[in-house]
């Protein structure tokens, strides 16, 4: 199937379907109706449940990972993506039994990380939502695709924390090894949270205030903090379409149980 080019002929609740070639902006891929969409309008969206926009029927357990199909408004020019064979992170089928409903995972070692190209800019506020289980006590989760657009999502010192530019913002909250994680960070200024297994942060020191225009995933945009750990799904939105916390909430909920951490 060609890239950005996709068939129209599913239809998801709430989103846009029309004649074409399935290349409408916003539109999700042919992914079927087995996959629950995030609430709102992401502008990127990336699912271990279908990391080849197929719902992995493309992928075998311990596949690396050479494409990660945007399932965003951004479509196929948000894919991540990652050349180098030593460089990319493995698919896991089932990524733990009994934990997050048996759900599948991208494994990352601190070697390995994926990249978009460049997007369209995203001003703050943006907000990332992650579903991650870290190896350790530090690495980042996401960021932007540079070192200049940084809106990056990280645990340090077993503390979930954020940096877009200017300074480290410490929610405080508690970014356990070895254990499933749904965040929620707001890049905001002074007004940035984070809201970790559905505790929010109370907001201080601002993180800084730059925007994004592509995103990685397993290494901030300067190419530090590599993750050791699992990537289930990251959900990210621009200004002005960020679904309140509750649903957010209900959504993840769905997809992986009510528990959390797990």
């Amino acid at each position: 199937m060609p890239s950005g080019h996709y068939p129209s002929n599913l239809v998801f609740p709430g989103r846009y379907v029309g004649p074409g070639d399935g290349s409408f902006p916003g539109r999700y891929p042919d992914i079927s109706a087995g996959l629950t969409p995030p609430p709102g309008s992401p502008i990127f969206w990336f699912s271990a449940q279908s990391i080849d926009g197929a719902l992995n029927s493309t992928l075998v357990d311990g596949q690396q990972i050479g494409t990660w199909v945007n399932l965003g408004s951004t479509g196929a020019g948000g894919n991540l993506v990652q050349a180098t064979a030593g460089l990319r992170p493995t698919f896991k089928l089932l990524a733990s039994a009994g934990k997050i409903n048996n759900k599948s995972s991208a494994l990352f070692v601190p070697t390995q990380w994926m990249q978009t190209a460049n997007t369209a800019t995203f001003a703050q506020p943006n907000v990332i939502c992650a579903v991650v289980r870290p190896n350790t006590g530090s690495g980042t989760v996401a960021d932007g695709n540079d070192a200049v657009n940084r809106n990056d999502i990280l645990l340090s010192g077993s503390t979930w924390q954020l940096f877009a530019g200017t300074a480290l913002y410490n929610s405080t909250l508690a970014a356990t090894a070895n254990v499933y994680h749904v965040v929620r960070s707001l890049f905001n200024t002074t007004s940035s949270t984070i809201r970790a297994n559905k505790v929010t942060s109370t907001a201080g020191t601002s993180p800084g205030a730059a925007s994004i225009d592509g995103m990685s995933i397993g290494v901030a945009g300067d190419a530090t903090t590599p993750l050791s750990g699992e990537v289930v799904e990251i959900v990210v939105y621009g200004a002005g379409t960020q679904p309140a916390d509750g649903l957010l909430d209900s959504y993840f909920d769905g997809v992986y149980g009510s528990s959390w951490p797990q």
